[in-house]
Protein backbone atom coordinates (compact mmCIF):
# COMPACT_ATOMS: atom_id res chain seq x y z
CA UNK A 1 0.00 0.00 0.00
CA UNK A 2 1.17 3.35 -0.70
CA UNK A 3 2.62 5.58 2.00
CA UNK A 4 -0.19 8.13 1.07
CA UNK A 5 -2.85 5.77 0.68
CA UNK A 6 -2.11 4.10 4.16
CA UNK A 7 -2.23 7.32 6.07
CA UNK A 8 -4.94 8.12 4.69
CA UNK A 9 -7.11 5.28 5.48
CA UNK A 10 -5.78 6.05 9.27
CA UNK A 11 -7.07 9.17 8.97
CA UNK A 12 -10.70 8.58 7.72
CA UNK A 13 -10.95 5.44 10.25
CA UNK A 14 -9.42 6.98 12.90
CA UNK A 15 -11.68 10.05 12.56
CA UNK A 16 -15.18 7.82 12.22
CA UNK A 17 -13.55 5.78 15.75
CA UNK A 18 -13.42 9.00 17.17
CA UNK A 19 -16.90 9.70 15.96
CA UNK A 20 -18.21 6.54 17.02
CA UNK A 21 -16.43 6.95 20.17
CA UNK A 22 -17.90 10.12 20.98
CA UNK A 23 -21.12 8.95 20.47
CA UNK A 24 -20.97 5.10 22.11
CA UNK A 25 -19.57 7.01 25.34
CA UNK A 26 -23.00 8.75 25.20
CA UNK A 27 -24.26 4.98 25.95
CA UNK A 28 -22.18 4.86 29.14
CA UNK A 29 -23.60 8.70 30.48
CA UNK A 30 -26.94 7.78 29.81
CA UNK A 31 -26.98 4.20 31.23
CA UNK A 32 -24.56 4.26 33.76
CA UNK A 33 -27.07 6.99 35.73
CA UNK A 34 -30.01 5.16 35.54
CA UNK A 35 -28.35 2.12 36.17
CA UNK A 36 -27.04 1.19 40.06
CA UNK A 37 -23.33 0.38 40.47
CA UNK A 38 -23.87 -3.03 41.07
CA UNK A 39 -25.82 -3.42 38.18
CA UNK A 40 -23.73 -1.23 35.76
CA UNK A 41 -20.67 -3.61 36.40
CA UNK A 42 -23.29 -6.57 35.69
CA UNK A 43 -23.73 -4.77 32.40
CA UNK A 44 -19.76 -4.62 31.84
CA UNK A 45 -19.34 -8.31 33.13
CA UNK A 46 -22.18 -9.33 30.33
CA UNK A 47 -20.51 -7.74 27.81
CA UNK A 48 -17.28 -8.51 28.33
CA UNK A 49 -18.12 -12.07 28.66
CA UNK A 50 -20.01 -11.63 25.20
CA UNK A 51 -16.91 -10.91 23.34
CA UNK A 52 -15.20 -14.14 25.07
CA UNK A 53 -18.02 -16.03 24.12
CA UNK A 54 -17.83 -14.78 20.77
CA UNK A 55 -14.33 -15.66 20.19
CA UNK A 56 -15.37 -18.54 17.60
CA UNK A 57 -16.74 -15.98 15.72
CA UNK A 58 -13.72 -13.35 15.98
CA UNK A 59 -11.77 -16.20 14.53
CA UNK A 60 -14.12 -16.42 11.49
CA UNK A 61 -13.28 -12.60 11.34
CA UNK A 62 -9.59 -12.77 11.39
CA UNK A 63 -9.72 -15.60 8.57
CA UNK A 64 -12.23 -13.49 6.53
CA UNK A 65 -10.12 -9.89 6.74
CA UNK A 66 -6.63 -12.12 5.94
CA UNK A 67 -8.21 -14.16 2.94
CA UNK A 68 -9.85 -10.81 1.63
CA UNK A 69 -7.13 -8.67 1.22
CA UNK A 70 -5.90 -11.24 -0.93
CA UNK A 71 -8.79 -11.03 -3.14
CA UNK A 72 -8.41 -6.92 -2.68
CA UNK A 73 -4.64 -7.43 -3.96
CA UNK A 74 -5.78 -8.73 -7.24
CA UNK A 75 -9.12 -7.28 -7.44
CA UNK A 76 -11.11 -9.92 -7.72
CA UNK A 77 -14.39 -8.84 -6.86
CA UNK A 78 -16.12 -11.75 -7.88
CA UNK A 79 -14.07 -14.07 -6.01
CA UNK A 80 -14.82 -12.17 -2.82
CA UNK A 81 -18.45 -12.40 -3.26
CA UNK A 82 -18.08 -16.29 -3.62
CA UNK A 83 -16.01 -16.73 -0.91
CA UNK A 84 -18.22 -14.93 0.96
CA UNK A 85 -20.62 -17.41 0.00
CA UNK A 86 -18.67 -19.97 1.09
CA UNK A 87 -17.67 -18.80 4.71
CA UNK A 88 -21.42 -18.66 5.18
CA UNK A 89 -22.25 -21.94 4.49
CA UNK A 90 -19.57 -23.27 6.21
CA UNK A 91 -20.27 -21.45 9.57
CA UNK A 92 -23.93 -23.32 9.83
CA UNK A 93 -23.09 -26.15 12.20
CA UNK A 94 -20.86 -23.36 13.70
CA UNK A 95 -23.75 -21.85 14.92
CA UNK A 96 -25.90 -24.44 15.98
CA UNK A 97 -22.71 -25.26 17.94
CA UNK A 98 -22.34 -22.36 19.34
CA UNK A 99 -25.98 -22.23 20.66
CA UNK A 100 -25.71 -25.69 22.57
CA UNK A 101 -22.70 -24.76 24.11
CA UNK A 102 -24.00 -21.59 25.20
CA UNK A 103 -27.28 -22.68 26.55
CA UNK A 104 -25.57 -25.45 28.34
CA UNK A 105 -23.27 -22.91 29.93
CA UNK A 106 -26.21 -20.35 31.22
CA UNK A 107 -26.53 -21.90 34.91
CA UNK A 108 -22.78 -21.84 35.24
CA UNK A 109 -22.37 -17.96 33.84
CA UNK A 110 -25.25 -17.16 36.08
CA UNK A 111 -23.72 -18.48 38.99
CA UNK A 112 -19.95 -17.32 38.21
CA UNK A 113 -20.98 -13.91 37.56
CA UNK A 114 -23.36 -13.39 40.30
CA UNK A 115 -26.41 -12.37 38.02
CA UNK A 116 -29.44 -11.73 38.78
CA UNK A 117 -31.22 -13.62 35.83
CA UNK A 118 -30.46 -15.22 32.62
CA UNK A 119 -32.20 -12.74 30.50
CA UNK A 120 -29.22 -10.35 30.08
CA UNK A 121 -26.63 -12.87 29.04
CA UNK A 122 -29.39 -14.98 26.56
CA UNK A 123 -29.95 -11.53 24.63
CA UNK A 124 -25.98 -11.61 24.71
CA UNK A 125 -25.68 -14.90 22.57
CA UNK A 126 -28.21 -13.95 20.26
CA UNK A 127 -26.08 -10.71 20.11
CA UNK A 128 -22.92 -12.21 19.33
CA UNK A 129 -24.39 -14.79 16.52
CA UNK A 130 -26.01 -11.27 14.58
CA UNK A 131 -22.72 -9.32 15.50
CA UNK A 132 -21.36 -12.16 13.26
CA UNK A 133 -22.91 -12.41 10.34
CA UNK A 134 -22.63 -8.35 9.99
CA UNK A 135 -18.54 -8.79 10.58
CA UNK A 136 -18.39 -11.33 7.83
CA UNK A 137 -19.80 -8.24 5.69
CA UNK A 138 -17.98 -5.90 7.87
CA UNK A 139 -13.97 -8.17 7.88
CA UNK A 140 -14.78 -8.24 3.62
CA UNK A 141 -14.89 -3.97 3.67
CA UNK A 142 -11.66 -4.26 6.03
CA UNK A 143 -10.18 -6.72 3.90
CA UNK A 144 -10.34 -4.28 0.68
CA UNK A 145 -9.49 -1.36 2.57
CA UNK A 146 -12.70 0.76 2.19
CA UNK A 147 -12.79 1.85 5.77
CA UNK A 148 -15.12 5.02 4.64
CA UNK A 149 -17.87 2.45 4.48
CA UNK A 150 -16.70 0.54 7.65
CA UNK A 151 -16.50 3.94 9.63
CA UNK A 152 -19.93 5.15 8.41
CA UNK A 153 -21.81 1.64 9.31
CA UNK A 154 -20.24 1.72 12.53
CA UNK A 155 -20.92 5.04 13.37
CA UNK A 156 -24.41 4.77 12.50
CA UNK A 157 -24.75 1.20 14.55
CA UNK A 158 -23.20 2.96 17.52
CA UNK A 159 -26.17 5.64 17.42
CA UNK A 160 -28.75 3.00 17.16
CA UNK A 161 -27.02 1.40 20.55
CA UNK A 162 -27.01 4.97 22.50
CA UNK A 163 -30.49 6.36 20.76
CA UNK A 164 -32.24 2.57 22.17
CA UNK A 165 -29.86 1.65 25.40
CA UNK A 166 -31.14 4.95 26.80
CA UNK A 167 -34.82 4.55 26.21
CA UNK A 168 -34.23 0.71 27.53
CA UNK A 169 -32.57 2.13 31.03
CA UNK A 170 -35.09 4.82 31.45
CA UNK A 171 -37.98 2.54 31.87
CA UNK A 172 -36.16 -0.56 32.97
CA UNK A 173 -33.23 0.54 34.71
CA UNK A 174 -31.71 -2.68 34.90
CA UNK A 175 -28.42 -4.60 33.34
CA UNK A 176 -30.94 -7.52 31.31
CA UNK A 177 -32.79 -4.80 29.57
CA UNK A 178 -30.37 -2.57 28.55
CA UNK A 179 -28.43 -6.03 26.85
CA UNK A 180 -31.25 -5.55 24.17
CA UNK A 181 -30.16 -2.26 23.20
CA UNK A 182 -26.98 -4.38 21.30
CA UNK A 183 -28.78 -7.09 19.89
CA UNK A 184 -30.93 -4.10 18.29
CA UNK A 185 -27.72 -1.97 17.21
CA UNK A 186 -26.01 -5.48 15.65
CA UNK A 187 -29.03 -6.11 14.17
CA UNK A 188 -28.87 -2.91 12.20
CA UNK A 189 -24.65 -3.10 11.43
CA UNK A 190 -25.76 -6.49 9.87
CA UNK A 191 -28.72 -4.99 7.64
CA UNK A 192 -26.68 -1.82 6.66
CA UNK A 193 -23.29 -3.98 5.91
CA UNK A 194 -25.24 -6.79 3.63
CA UNK A 195 -26.92 -3.76 1.36
CA UNK A 196 -23.59 -1.89 0.95
CA UNK A 197 -21.58 -4.66 0.23
CA UNK A 198 -23.90 -6.30 -2.50
CA UNK A 199 -24.71 -2.83 -3.89
CA UNK A 200 -20.85 -2.73 -4.51
CA UNK A 201 -20.06 -6.81 -5.02
CA UNK A 202 -22.44 -8.11 -6.79
CA UNK A 203 -23.22 -12.19 -7.26
CA UNK A 204 -21.48 -13.53 -9.92
CA UNK A 205 -23.84 -14.50 -12.75
CA UNK A 206 -21.31 -17.78 -13.75
CA UNK A 207 -22.09 -19.86 -11.01
CA UNK A 208 -19.54 -22.91 -11.77
CA UNK A 209 -16.78 -20.59 -11.11
CA UNK A 210 -17.13 -21.73 -7.55
CA UNK A 211 -13.56 -23.40 -6.75
CA UNK A 212 -11.96 -21.50 -9.08
CA UNK A 213 -10.60 -18.48 -6.40
CA UNK A 214 -9.37 -21.49 -4.32
CA UNK A 215 -6.69 -22.97 -6.65
CA UNK A 216 -5.76 -19.31 -7.76
CA UNK A 217 -4.83 -17.80 -4.63
CA UNK A 218 -4.70 -20.47 -2.14
CA UNK A 219 -3.58 -23.97 -3.56
CA UNK A 220 -2.19 -26.39 -1.19
CA UNK A 221 -3.27 -24.11 1.68
CA UNK A 222 -5.26 -25.86 4.61
CA UNK A 223 -8.34 -23.93 5.56
CA UNK A 224 -9.18 -26.41 8.41
CA UNK A 225 -5.72 -26.72 9.50
CA UNK A 226 -5.38 -22.41 8.99
CA UNK A 227 -8.72 -21.77 10.85
CA UNK A 228 -7.98 -24.03 14.09
CA UNK A 229 -4.88 -21.84 14.73
CA UNK A 230 -7.11 -18.95 14.13
CA UNK A 231 -9.40 -19.88 16.50
CA UNK A 232 -6.62 -20.61 19.25
CA UNK A 233 -5.01 -17.42 18.81
CA UNK A 234 -8.88 -15.43 18.79
CA UNK A 235 -8.98 -17.39 21.86
CA UNK A 236 -5.96 -16.02 23.86
CA UNK A 237 -6.86 -12.33 22.42
CA UNK A 238 -10.01 -12.07 23.51
CA UNK A 239 -8.70 -13.65 26.66
CA UNK A 240 -6.35 -11.06 27.07
CA UNK A 241 -8.50 -8.04 26.24
CA UNK A 242 -11.79 -8.65 28.03
CA UNK A 243 -11.36 -11.21 30.94
CA UNK A 244 -10.11 -8.34 33.65
CA UNK A 245 -13.86 -7.37 34.24
CA UNK A 246 -15.47 -10.78 34.38
CA UNK A 247 -12.55 -11.65 36.83
CA UNK A 248 -12.89 -8.73 38.96
CA UNK A 249 -16.62 -9.48 39.01
CA UNK A 250 -15.88 -12.98 40.05
CA UNK A 251 -13.17 -12.50 42.13
CA UNK A 252 -13.97 -8.62 44.31
CA UNK A 253 -17.07 -7.35 45.75
CA UNK A 254 -20.11 -6.22 43.59
CA UNK A 255 -18.95 -2.38 44.17
CA UNK A 256 -15.40 -2.63 43.58
CA UNK A 257 -16.19 -4.50 39.83
CA UNK A 258 -18.76 -1.51 39.67
CA UNK A 259 -15.96 1.16 39.89
CA UNK A 260 -13.34 -1.09 37.86
CA UNK A 261 -15.79 -1.36 35.02
CA UNK A 262 -16.50 2.11 35.05
CA UNK A 263 -13.04 3.08 35.03
CA UNK A 264 -12.10 0.22 32.73
CA UNK A 265 -14.62 2.11 30.32
CA UNK A 266 -12.87 5.40 30.22
CA UNK A 267 -9.46 3.53 30.09
CA UNK A 268 -10.42 1.91 27.18
CA UNK A 269 -10.91 4.75 25.19
CA UNK A 270 -7.27 4.92 24.21
CA UNK A 271 -7.31 1.19 23.02
CA UNK A 272 -10.82 2.05 20.91
CA UNK A 273 -8.75 4.73 19.06
CA UNK A 274 -5.64 2.42 18.69
CA UNK A 275 -7.74 -0.48 17.10
CA UNK A 276 -8.25 1.88 14.21
CA UNK A 277 -4.40 2.07 13.70
CA UNK A 278 -4.14 -2.14 14.32
CA UNK A 279 -6.95 -2.33 11.67
CA UNK A 280 -5.74 -0.30 8.76
CA UNK A 281 -2.25 -2.07 9.47
CA UNK A 282 -3.52 -5.95 9.67
CA UNK A 283 -4.54 -6.15 5.82
CA UNK A 284 -1.56 -4.47 5.08
CA UNK A 285 0.67 -6.86 6.35
CA UNK A 286 -1.39 -9.74 5.30
CA UNK A 287 -0.86 -8.68 1.80
CA UNK A 288 2.57 -8.55 2.59
CA UNK A 289 2.62 -12.08 4.15
CA UNK A 290 0.84 -13.63 1.39
CA UNK A 291 2.86 -11.99 -1.14
CA UNK A 292 6.20 -13.56 0.40
CA UNK A 293 7.50 -10.29 1.85
CA UNK A 294 8.59 -9.00 5.26
CA UNK A 295 5.56 -5.96 6.48
CA UNK A 296 6.58 -2.31 5.79
CA UNK A 297 8.67 -1.15 8.59
CA UNK A 298 7.20 2.32 7.65
CA UNK A 299 4.14 1.14 8.43
CA UNK A 300 4.80 -0.49 11.40
CA UNK A 301 7.20 2.62 12.82
CA UNK A 302 4.30 4.65 11.70
CA UNK A 303 1.19 3.10 13.58
CA UNK A 304 3.68 2.79 16.68
CA UNK A 305 4.03 6.74 15.92
CA UNK A 306 0.08 6.76 16.16
CA UNK A 307 -0.17 4.82 18.62
CA UNK A 308 2.17 6.59 21.12
CA UNK A 309 0.58 10.27 19.70
CA UNK A 310 -3.23 8.93 20.52
CA UNK A 311 -2.51 7.53 23.86
CA UNK A 312 0.52 10.09 26.15
CA UNK A 313 -1.83 13.10 25.76
CA UNK A 314 -5.12 11.34 27.15
CA UNK A 315 -2.83 9.26 29.93
CA UNK A 316 -1.49 12.53 30.89
CA UNK A 317 -5.36 14.30 31.01
CA UNK A 318 -6.17 11.50 33.04
CA UNK A 319 -3.46 12.04 35.43
CA UNK A 320 -4.37 15.12 35.62
CA UNK A 321 -7.80 15.68 35.49
CA UNK A 322 -9.40 12.74 36.52
CA UNK A 323 -12.08 13.93 38.50
CA UNK A 324 -13.43 15.78 35.22
CA UNK A 325 -13.47 12.68 33.52
CA UNK A 326 -15.25 10.31 35.42
CA UNK A 327 -17.80 13.08 37.42
CA UNK A 328 -18.66 14.21 33.34
CA UNK A 329 -19.74 11.17 32.46
CA UNK A 330 -20.38 8.06 35.33
CA UNK A 331 -21.28 11.06 38.24
CA UNK A 332 -20.23 11.91 41.56
CA UNK A 333 -20.52 8.58 43.10
CA UNK A 334 -17.98 7.23 41.12
CA UNK A 335 -15.34 9.86 41.90
CA UNK A 336 -13.94 7.58 45.23
CA UNK A 337 -11.71 5.85 42.73
CA UNK A 338 -11.11 9.22 40.32
CA UNK A 339 -7.51 9.43 41.17
CA UNK A 340 -6.74 5.60 39.67
CA UNK A 341 -7.96 7.03 35.90
CA UNK A 342 -4.58 7.48 34.48
CA UNK A 343 -3.36 3.73 35.54
CA UNK A 344 -6.32 2.14 33.61
CA UNK A 345 -4.96 4.97 30.54
CA UNK A 346 -1.31 2.87 30.86
CA UNK A 347 -2.89 -0.46 31.14
CA UNK A 348 -5.07 0.41 27.62
CA UNK A 349 -1.50 1.20 26.24
CA UNK A 350 0.06 -1.92 27.10
CA UNK A 351 -2.92 -3.64 25.31
CA UNK A 352 -3.00 -1.56 22.35
CA UNK A 353 0.67 -2.39 21.74
CA UNK A 354 0.42 -5.88 22.51
CA UNK A 355 -3.02 -6.37 20.50
CA UNK A 356 -0.87 -4.68 17.19
CA UNK A 357 2.02 -6.86 18.07
CA UNK A 358 -0.50 -9.98 17.75
CA UNK A 359 -1.99 -8.90 14.64
CA UNK A 360 1.56 -8.78 13.48
CA UNK A 361 2.82 -12.24 14.54
CA UNK A 362 -0.93 -13.38 12.99
CA UNK A 363 -0.48 -11.60 10.03
CA UNK A 364 2.37 -14.00 9.07
CA UNK A 365 0.68 -16.68 10.73
CA UNK A 366 2.80 -17.27 13.90
CA UNK A 367 0.60 -19.19 15.84
CA UNK A 368 2.76 -19.57 18.90
CA UNK A 369 1.86 -16.04 19.76
CA UNK A 370 -0.84 -17.49 20.91
CA UNK A 371 1.21 -18.81 24.49
CA UNK A 372 1.78 -15.45 25.02
CA UNK A 373 -1.87 -14.34 24.62
CA UNK A 374 -2.65 -16.92 26.80
CA UNK A 375 -0.09 -16.57 29.56
CA UNK A 376 -1.13 -13.14 29.74
CA UNK A 377 -4.13 -14.04 30.89
CA UNK A 378 -2.35 -16.59 33.71
CA UNK A 379 -0.85 -13.15 35.14
CA UNK A 380 -3.88 -11.02 34.83
CA UNK A 381 -5.71 -13.58 37.10
CA UNK A 382 -2.88 -14.31 39.19
CA UNK A 383 -2.77 -10.42 39.90
CA UNK A 384 -6.73 -10.02 40.55
CA UNK A 385 -6.23 -13.38 43.04
CA UNK A 386 -3.26 -11.19 44.82
CA UNK A 387 -5.05 -7.83 44.79
CA UNK A 388 -8.66 -8.87 45.68
CA UNK A 389 -10.71 -5.55 46.05
CA UNK A 390 -7.71 -3.80 46.57
CA UNK A 391 -8.51 -1.96 42.80
CA UNK A 392 -5.43 0.72 42.41
CA UNK A 393 -3.79 -3.62 43.02
CA UNK A 394 -5.14 -4.81 40.72
CA UNK A 395 -5.05 -2.52 37.95
CA UNK A 396 -1.19 -2.35 38.61
CA UNK A 397 -1.11 -6.11 37.87
CA UNK A 398 -3.16 -6.27 35.04
CA UNK A 399 -0.96 -3.30 33.31
CA UNK A 400 2.11 -4.93 34.22
CA UNK A 401 0.65 -8.25 32.23
CA UNK A 402 -0.37 -6.86 29.28
CA UNK A 403 3.77 -5.24 29.60
CA UNK A 404 5.40 -7.85 29.84
CA UNK A 405 3.32 -9.68 27.61
CA UNK A 406 4.31 -6.63 24.99
CA UNK A 407 7.26 -7.48 25.34
CA UNK A 408 7.34 -10.86 25.16
CA UNK A 409 5.59 -10.54 21.42
CA UNK A 410 8.04 -7.91 20.48
CA UNK A 411 10.65 -10.53 20.94
CA UNK A 412 9.40 -13.21 19.31
CA UNK A 413 8.55 -11.09 16.05
CA UNK A 414 12.07 -9.38 16.35
CA UNK A 415 13.67 -12.52 16.32
CA UNK A 416 11.14 -13.75 13.73
CA UNK A 417 12.09 -10.82 11.68
CA UNK A 418 15.87 -10.64 12.07
CA UNK A 419 16.11 -13.91 11.96
CA UNK A 420 14.82 -14.91 8.32
CA UNK A 421 14.64 -11.52 6.64
CA UNK A 422 17.76 -12.10 4.05
CA UNK A 423 20.58 -8.85 5.45
CA UNK A 424 19.74 -7.17 2.66
CA UNK A 425 16.40 -7.24 3.58
CA UNK A 426 16.14 -5.95 7.13
CA UNK A 427 15.89 -2.61 6.78
CA UNK A 428 11.61 -3.49 5.13
CA UNK A 429 11.53 -5.42 8.55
Amino acid sequence: MEKGKFFKNNLIYLVSIVAGGLIGYFFHFAVSRQLSVEQYGELQAIISLSLIFGVFFSAFSFFAVKNSAVFSLHGDREGQVIFLDFLKSKIKKGVLGFLLIFLLALPFVKYLLHLDGYQGIAVAGLSVIVSFYAGLYLNSLQGWSDFLALGAIGVAAVLIKVLSGYALALFFPNASAVMWSLLISATASWAMARFYFYKKWEKPKNSTADSVWREKYFSGTNFKKNFSSILFFSLGLALSSNADVALVKNIAAGQIAGYYAALGVLGKIILWLNLAIISVLFPVACSDGYAGKPASKRAILGSYGLIIFISLPIIAAYYFFPDFFVKILFGQKYLVFASNLWLFGIMAFWLSLLTLESNLALARQEFKSSLVLFASVILMAAGVVSARSDLRAIIIYISGAFFVSWGLMLFLNLSHRYRFVPKEDNLQL
